[in-house]
This record gives structure tokens, sequence and C-alpha cells, in this order.
């Protein structure tokens, strides 16, 4: 699944729901920093709104699309906050 495409996940959600019926956890762990996050004034604003799309919006989307009797674990990397 893409995160950065729309009709990926709704696929993904169509295809999980054919497949057993329901979803009753949605695993968030996708995560996208690009080329890392530099120095803020010098970090171009499209690495910020791919970022933002992949690590806030994807995951509402799916929230969305998956309904809220769901669990929704949320995890995090910081492998890249180094940068």
């Amino acid at each position: 699944m893409d995160l950065l495409d729309r009709a990926s996940c709704v696929e993904a959600i169509e295809r999980t729901l054919a497949t057993f019926g329901r979803i009753d956890v949605l695993v968030n762990s996708g995560i996208d920093y690009g080329d890392g996050m530099g120095v803020f004034a010098e970090t171009p604003i499209e690495t910020y709104e791919r970022a933002c799309a992949a690590n806030v919006i994807a995951p509402l989307f799916l929230i969305q699309g998956i309904g809220i009797s769901s669990c929704v674990l949320r995890t995090t990397d910081t492998r890249h906050s180094d940068k």
C-alpha cells in the first residue's frame, strides 16, 4: 500500500474487508522523512508536505476509512531525528 496514494489505501481497506469481513486493528507505522529533516529554514517545503501527507493525513484517511470501532496503534521512528 502506498500511503501517498489514496486509491491504494482504499484498495487495501476494501481487500482486507473482503478477505476478513472487518478490521479490528490498524497499526500505523508508515513514516516518510524524505531525505531527512535538516535545518528548519533550509528544508524545502515539499519535504514537509510529503512528510505531513504520509505521517498525518494518510493515517487519518485510513482511520476514517475503517471506522471508529477499530483499535488504532500508532508507532514512530526516530532513526532520522539526528539530521
